[in-house]
């Protein structure tokens, strides 16, 4: 069901994105590029989730680094 889903999603993505592109002579500057920012935002939101599940920086490494100061900061603060 997700994977008919992701696939539905795409095509009505693209079959938007070729409207736009069609009738897009015809708006005004400011609709069109608040429209384009928009697509850009869904293409790279969209982009973004299907790379949910991958590490991409080494939160680990700076949660290890950042919590011994942040334990240290919090005892100050009590």
């Amino acid at each position: 069901m997700n994977s008919v889903a992701l696939v539905l999603y795409v095509l009505l993505l693209l079959a938007s994105l070729v409207q736009f592109f069609m009738k897009r002579k015809s708006m005004p500057v400011k609709q069109r590029r608040v429209m384009g920012f928009f697509y850009l935002l869904t293409i790279g939101l969209f982009i973004a989730l299907q790379f949910q599940l991958h590490v991409i920086m080494p939160t680990n490494y700076l949660a290890d680094v950042f919590s011994v100061g942040l334990q240290q900061w919090m005892e100050n603060i009590r």
